[in-house]
């Protein structure tokens, strides 16, 4: 009987999260927070629902907000790469490039981890933007231990 009764708070959790996510998409970024927000009530350790918020307070330029719930995502999943990226965005645009950078450098290296390149140089990109030229030389090692190769040089 428990597993039925985890199995529906599993469904109810569902179909207020892809509410939440259709209120986002249509730019109700009101509701779409007011559904992330149910979807925390069932489960407080939704770390998709504390990082789709954030991302709802970005698009209403909410940066502070933002901040809190990335950082709340954080709590619950410290190695969510997307929340230290948006983090890191967050805080460049508050101009808090020291922290900024710290949320690039791991977004960088968790994205390379779970072996997702193209959002890993994308955190190396943002990363370059801060001016932390210590750890945009790291994650460039650990990035491209060969060196970047240049285009149109192949290697047989």
């Amino acid at each position: 009987m428990e597993k039925i009764e985890d199995q529906k708070i599993t469904i109810n959790e569902e179909e207020l999260f892809n509410k939440g996510y259709e209120a986002y998409q249509a730019e109700k970024y009101d509701e779409a927070i007011r559904w992330f927000k149910n979807v925390i009530a069932m489960n407080p350790n939704s770390v998709k629902a504390y990082y789709n918020i954030g991302l709802t307070f970005y698009k209403k330029q909410m940066l502070d907000e933002s901040i809190a719930f990335y950082k709340k995502a954080l709590d619950v999943y410290p190695d969510y790469a997307p929340a230290h990226n948006n983090l890191g965005v967050s805080y460049l645009d508050k101009g808090k490039d020291d922290l900024a950078s710290e949320h690039f450098y791991k977004a960088g290296l968790l994205f390379h981890r779970e072996g997702f390149e193209e959002e890993a140089t994308n955190a190396y990109k943002h990363l370059k933007r801060t001016g932390s030229k210590k750890l945009e030389q790291d994650l460039f090692k650990k990035l491209y231990p060969e060196g970047k190769q240049k285009k149109g040089n192949v290697s047989k």
